[in-house]
């Protein structure tokens, strides 16, 4: 080939070379951008996270700024190394920036991050391809106004009761705050008052039927008597416009010593609001029981449960220890759990009822130590009451409600869980047969099951327990009509003038 055909194909290569890199240079892929759907910020700056990347060019420089009703704030210009020849970062990059109402003088209301990214492309005069995207920004600086209508409230240590309030704007999270547990709040009156009836089993049908071989019926000590009622406030009729809303809320049995109560509104950015209102708290001593474990015990009972739960331990002692701790704790999350979802509606009329013809054979919130050749090996709390019949006795729905779940439940064997609405469920277990099932709509006095010794019992009885958003109470309270008139019904109808 002549001089002049080499240098005209030299010319050819470079000149497709050149076009090629041109093509390359001259892509039309602008950066992609990855931030929050709506940025929420309350009285304490707030920080938000912006990833960007461009695996073509690169990216060149990232610009934010804030828009709002006077003006703009800028709030980040980042620029990144690179030249139209080679480009630049190719990699995702995270940037973090603040927006703090306080410094940048913003008032409540609407407002908008822009955030600008360039790349490294020849594209628009070697400016580069750009995206722009929009990101609204909630602006409110003040905490939720909570005025609370009720008056004088009385609650016991590991008692119930209940507060109605309103809130003057829409919240994420109201409720009643005890020490550290919190009480979610409903709506207050509820939408579809007296709307969730229950359809099955009609009242006194399939109640348990009076034994004749029964022990002597034994209820429990009445309910402390209060130095004072829990008087209702006056009331407006628009309460639930007026953002009305009604908590349950117990003072747990091992609360500190003058626990602060109070309820708190939380908006949807963040800012908290609270009050407070007279409360008398009674104290009270639970009682101390001593179980000796027999090696029947621990070689008839624990042996089932542990291989039902795949438990594995040395020795029976060791056993029955991680059935009656780690066994117990996750029954009981699971429990908070099934409980978590309560009915806006109340589902029950007046008081809970105590197990027909029941003998109670141990009390709520016994402090268990449990002893075995005069060694202890564990303890526990016993969150309910053991009441105890004859042998495979049918048991009772306490009172109207959904059948949260049906089935075994570790230490309590066979469970039926009920929610009467409110955050207010129950709980029955040990049973040996269960007759109703997730879902279930059941009326008080419809039988559930039968009595047995499934889980971690030693002979034939009912574990009944009654719980407030996931937090045990003292069940003697609801099977007192005196005390659900008094402190419930009051609450949840008061009079109006």
């Amino acid at each position: 080939m002549s001089r002049s055909g080499w240098i005209g194909g030299l010319a050819v290569l470079l000149i497709a070379l050149g076009t090629a890199a041109t093509w390359l240079r001259c892509e039309g892929t602008p950066p992609e951008f990855t931030v929050s759907e709506e940025i929420r910020v309350g009285r304490e700056p707030v920080e938000a996270t912006l990833t960007a990347a461009d695996a073509d060019s690169g990216l060149r420089d990232i610009r934010i700024v804030l828009v709002h009703a006077d003006g703009e704030v800028s709030l980040l210009l980042r620029r990144f190394p690179g030249d139209p020849l080679r480009g630049g970062n190719r990699n995702p990059t995270s940037l973090n920036f603040s927006i703090d109402a306080a410094t940048h003088g913003l008032g409540d209301g609407n407002a908008v991050v822009e955030a600008r990214a360039r790349d490294w492309s020849w594209r628009n005069w070697l400016r580069g391809n750009e995206t722009l995207l929009r990101v609204p920004v909630l602006i409110d600086r003040h905490a939720p106004r909570v005025s609370i209508q009720s008056n004088l409230t009385y609650v016991q240590r590991a008692g119930t009761a209940a507060v109605i309030y309103q809130v003057n704007e829409a919240t994420r999270r109201d409720g009643v705050q005890v020490a550290d547990t919190f009480f979610p709040s409903f709506p207050w009156p509820p939408a579809e008052a007296g709307a969730a009836k229950p359809v099955s089993t009609p009242p006194g049908d399939g109640a348990a039927e009076t034994p004749s071989d029964a022990s002597t019926a034994e209820s429990p000590a009445e309910a402390p008597s209060n130095s004072g009622t829990s008087e209702p406030a006056t009331l407006p009729s628009d309460l639930r416009a007026a953002g009305g809303r009604i908590a349950l809320f117990a003072v747990p049995h091992d609360a500190p010593e003058n626990s602060r109560i109070e309820v708190i509104a939380e908006d949807r950015v963040g800012n908290r609001g609270r009050a407070s209102w007279p409360t008398r708290l009674q104290e009270r001593q639970f009682q101390e029981e001593r179980i000796q474990i027999s090696e029947a015990f621990l070689g008839n009972v624990v042996p089932p449960l542990a291989e039902e739960n795949n438990i594995q331990a040395a020795d029976p002692v060791a056993t029955f220890q991680e059935i009656n701790q780690k066994l117990r704790r996750a029954n009981e999350a699971r429990v908070r759990e099934l409980t978590a979802h309560s009915s806006a509606i109340p589902l029950w009329e007046g008081a809970f009822v105590q197990w027909p013809n029941s003998k109670v054979t141990s009390h709520f919130a016994e402090h268990r130590t449990y002893w075995f050749q005069d060694q202890q090996i564990s303890e526990a709390t016993h969150f309910g009451y053991d009441l105890a019949a004859t042998t495979a006795a049918p048991v009772t729905a306490t009172s109207r409600g959904r059948v949260l779940f049906a089935g075994p439940l570790g230490i309590y064997g066979n469970c039926v869980l009920i929610d009467h609405g409110l955050g207010v469920a129950s709980l029955y277990g040990h049973l040996s047969r269960m007759d109703v099932a997730e879902g279930d709509m059941v009326n008080q006095g419809a039988t559930l099951g039968l009595s047995g010794q499934t889980g971690l019992a030693g002979g034939d009885h009912l574990h009944f327990a009654i719980l407030v958003s996931g937090v045990y109470v003292d069940p003697v309270e609801w099977w007192d009509p005196k005390w659900m008139r008094e402190h419930i019904g009051a609450r949840l109808a008061p009079e109006t003038p």
